[in-house]
């Protein structure tokens, strides 16, 4: 595999179709698997400088094998863990002989993201690795307008809050929780109903900060009366998923509001299943 990483990445890139590169992604992927060594290779050329087609196929190639590792991670397979703790290695000494460039980071913070997997350091914007200045900086705490963008990934994915979701987290995978979180909040509270909906993944987020964001963000819709009915209806039930922390206060603060403005109703529509996943947060472990 390690002579040929060059040669799958290129034939990657030069596939004629979508069906030849799904093929050749998952083989490639799979072969990662088997030699967690040859990695590197493909991870070195998906960090390059040059924004090519190599470099996309690399990037690629590299996201779905992060994905069959976390896969085999999960189900208790050696090859998931000695694949990802590679990968790290590799690009953690990269990042640290010569910080990655933001738009490297970016790329790599998407690769985790398609992975279902939360970027490591190297793969996260900063201050410091972005090399701001005093204005520059003033991005991270001001309110930009996201408006455009999310209208954008709105229409190209015809309204579908899963897919939305999907693109939005790759959107915001490069940025540190606070800042993130900050964005989804703020997409949330936008007044359209597939944003309310955005808050139900939010809420089932890995990182407390998202949790934390969604859960205030739908509180506030809840306060302004903003808030779908079948958004409404289904916060209960989401409430169970979630652990004791902050963000269960506040949805149990929207829930009452809502009870109490008769907005969470038992004649609400069903609600529609886009995907079922195992990944959920989890409470602390109690001691025996």
């Amino acid at each position: 595999m390690s002579r040929s990483s060059s040669a799958l990445i290129a034939a990657i890139a030069a596939a004629p179709d979508g069906a030849a590169r799904a093929r050749l992604l998952h083989d490639g992927a799979r072969a990662l698997l088997a030699d967690p060594a040859a990695v590197s290779l493909v991870a070195a050329a998906a960090v390059a400088a040059d924004e090519g087609d190599d470099t996309e196929a690399a990037a690629h190639l590299l996201s779905r094998a992060l994905d069959e590792a976390r896969m085999a991670l999960e189900n208790g397979a050696p090859e998931g863990a000695a694949l990802l703790e590679a990968v790290a290695a590799s690009l953690s000494a990269r990042d640290a002989a010569a910080a990655f460039a933001p738009a490297v980071r970016m790329r790599l913070a998407q690769s985790y993201a398609r992975a279902g997997l939360a970027p490591p350091s190297f793969a996260l914007l900063t201050p410091e690795t972005m090399d701001a200045t005093a204005a520059d900086l003033a991005a991270f705490d001001g309110a930009p307008d996201i408006g455009a963008a999310l209208d954008k990934v709105i229409r190209d994915f015809g309204d579908e809050p899963l897919q939305v979701h999907t693109a939005l987290g790759e959107v915001f995978a490069g940025l540190p929780p606070e800042p993130g979180a900050m964005l989804a909040a703020m997409t949330i509270a936008r007044p359209g109903a597939i944003e309310a909906r955005l808050g139900l993944y939010w809420l089932l987020d890995q990182r407390p900060a998202f949790r934390l964001a969604a859960a205030t963000a739908l509180l506030r819709r809840a306060e302004a009366g903003a808030l779908p009915p079948d958004v409404a209806a289904l916060l209960p039930a989401i409430r169970k998923w979630l652990p004791q922390e902050r963000a269960r206060d506040a949805l149990d603060v929207a829930i009452r509001r809502l009870m109490r403005d008769g907005a969470a109703r038992a004649d609400s529509p069903a609600p529609t299943i886009h995907r079922a996943a195992a990944s959920l947060p989890m409470a602390p472990a109690r001691r025996a």
